[in-house]
């Protein structure tokens, strides 16, 4: 025979990977440059490094786990996403992984579950010796879950002592080396004392998982959001305080005026010290709580009050929207719930599983609003190390390293880091800053799926493809309400058109969109889960919403018309916005247009 001369490419089966973003994509919006995913990548792997350290893990297991700690995010197209396959594997050391597996899935919003990480299935002999492990596991998650309460206070307070000590006004006086050192010290005191949030987020998917297999038995899953209603959550704050700013505007007819311009606004605000004082406090408390929050490259109100003036503007001209009655109208909703449930409870299953679900139910509430606490916690870590960046972005400009100052997002991390300390592969960052530009150029008019099964390297992406309708849309429900109203599709809540009165659609949300929520009857979310931040601040400010509705950007267009069920998560399509070339946009009746709310949501737009 002839001798084999070359065998040609590999064509074999590659390693199968699932990235998806169903909840992150809450935390890192859109396309996000190299600087924070970098940021990012490297404080969950220190993260989920101190939670293996924290559950008595020996250093040596503990290194053993580093290169899937390093994994836990991907960058597809310049979206950041979740890779699925390192947080299986990182279930499968804990007992249960079938229970647990569900129990994130349900938690991340993740719709298709990934079958091909399975749990261990050992025999005899291998249970047995696994069962010390296995043991001492349990033993210390609830150890440190009966901590809780300790862990939470303890870090919440780390994090304020280190809050406190930033000199954000001296940054510009410090040298580039001085800079670094503080963003050394900071990191060290932040990003190496974060094992109260995740364990707290462990905590808050089991006993979600709890308490919604309780509710399954008793077929009133539906009812999980109402009895999480009523929470004096930490997220919900900043849209209350500019509520009580707007109605303190209200009562000053030349500042109400001076609204409708930015720059006459802040200058006439002058003559107004105590709403210029409490204007001044909510950015210096909530300034970093924006869209995009935890995005370094994001401008928040510390640069840039636009969106501050405008959510203002809009409370302050709408006489209808006020805080009378919000609590009680919260613990209504979750006075029923519980009324409902624990008598079926009581009547299905028995005492003993009643007295058990209140426990687990106490526990959920309480482990959902330590969640929304750090998460504010880590938007201000996340706008302290932006004001750092800023400012090294700005001395690598006047020293003409960069173009502009914000191109340092465009530089990796440790790059950033190497370039000052005499270890950069490169004599100035300009020419792999517009590489890179030019990359993202090409990335910003993709739209990867949310959930992609593909192989490493990513050169062919396969999507999972479903075939939608706008007939049966469903969800999942996060507050009752019925809601027949026009639609708006959001893609950027910076320049959204006018929602008063309106159903908003979105992709995604983050905190930043919160403020927006008060503007609308309803909210109806393609992307999330009842967990998801836009469920959890909808919830408590009393909105009509569902979320996870697949493929709702796609199918609806603003000007439709829908009537929105916030407890069971059916969206049901009224009329279509057609176009007629004699009389231009008409919509196209399916049903009475009559706006109406329940009973259970109230006819005043309040909170």
């Amino acid at each position: 025979m002839r001798p084999i001369t070359s065998l040609g490419a590999d064509r074999s089966e590659q390693k199968k990977f699932v990235f998806d973003n169903s909840n992150i994509q809450e935390s890192f919006n859109g396309l996000t440059l190299p600087l924070t995913f970098t940021y990012a990548s490297e404080a969950y792997f220190k993260v989920y490094r101190q939670m293996l350290e924290m559950m008595g893990f020996k250093p040596d297991e503990v290194t053993r786990h580093d290169r899937r700690h390093q994994q836990m995010l991907a960058l597809v197209q310049g979206r950041v996403y979740y890779n699925i396959n390192s947080w299986y594997e990182g279930l499968l050391l804990l007992p249960s992984f079938g229970r647990n597996k569900e129990d994130m899935e349900k938690m991340m919003g993740v719709e298709e579950p990934v079958n091909f990480v399975v749990d261990q299935k050992l025999n005899g002999k291998e249970k047995l010796k696994r069962l010390p492990a296995a043991l001492k596991m349990i033993v210390r998650l609830s150890i440190e879950f009966a901590r809780i309460d300790r862990h939470v206070k303890t870090f919440r307070e780390n994090f304020a002592n280190a809050q406190a000590s930033f000199p954000r006004s001296e940054l510009k006086w410090m040298s580039p080396q001085e800079v670094f050192q503080l963003h050394d010290d900071l990191k060290n005191r932040i990003l190496s004392n974060w094992q109260a949030p995740i364990l707290n987020d462990f905590y808050v998917m089991m006993m979600s998982g709890k308490v919604r297999r309780t509710l399954a038995r008793v077929n009133l899953e539906a009812l999980m959001a109402d009895l999480l209603a009523g929470e004096d959550l930490e997220s919900t704050r900043p849209t209350k305080t500019l509520v009580a700013i707007s109605d303190l505007i209200k009562r000053e007819p030349l500042l109400l005026e001076a609204l409708e311009e930015e720059a006459d606004f802040f200058i006439r605000l002058a003559q107004y010290p105590e709403i210029e004082r409490q204007i001044d406090s909510y950015i210096e408390n909530y300034g970093d709580r924006v869209i995009g929050e935890l995005k370094l490259e994001t401008e928040t109100l510390r640069q840039n009050r636009q969106f501050l003036v405008r959510i203002l503007r809009s409370y302050a001209l709408d006489p209808s929207l006020h805080l009378d009655g919000f609590e009680e109208r919260q613990h209504a909703v979750r006075t029923r719930a519980e009324e409902q449930v624990f008598a079926a409870i009581r009547n299905q299953i028995g005492l003993r599983a009643l007295r058990s679900f209140k426990s687990h139910l106490g526990k959920f509430r309480k482990a959902v609003a330590y969640r929304e606490a750090m998460r504010l916690d880590r938007t201000r870590s996340f706008g302290i190390f932006r004001s750092i960046y800023l400012d090294l972005g700005q001395k690598l400009f006047d020293q003409g390293d960069l173009d502009h100052p914000r191109d340092i997002f465009y530089l990796k991390a440790d790059e950033v880091d190497d370039f000052y300390h005499a270890k950069a592969l490169f004599d100035e960052p300009r020419g792999l800053v517009e590489l890179r530009k030019k990359q993202y150029d090409a990335w910003s008019a993709k739209r990867p799926a949310p959930h992609i099964e593909t192989s490493v390297p990513l050169r062919e992406l396969r999507p999972r493809t479903v075939e939608s309708s706008a007939n049966g849309l469903k969800g999942l429900g996060c507050y009752p309400g019925i809601i027949e109203a026009e639609v708006v599709v959001v893609d950027d809540p910076m320049n959204a058109p006018d929602l008063n009165g309106k159903i908003m659609i979105a992709e995604r949300t983050d905190p930043g969109w919160t403020p927006l929520f008060l503007q609308i009857k309803g909210l109806i979310v393609e992307r999330g889960s009842q967990l998801s931040h836009s469920a959890v601040v909808a919830r408590e400010l009393g909105l009509p919403s569902v979320v996870g509705v697949r493929d709702i950007c796609r199918i609806l267009k603003t000007g439709d018309r829908v009537r929105l069920n916030g407890q069971t998560g059916v969206v049901e399509l009224l009329s279509l916005e057609v176009k007629d070339d004699r009389t231009g946009t008409q919509p196209e009746t399916r049903s009475d247009e009559k706006d109406s709310f329940s009973a259970a949501s109230g006819a005043e737009r309040t909170i």
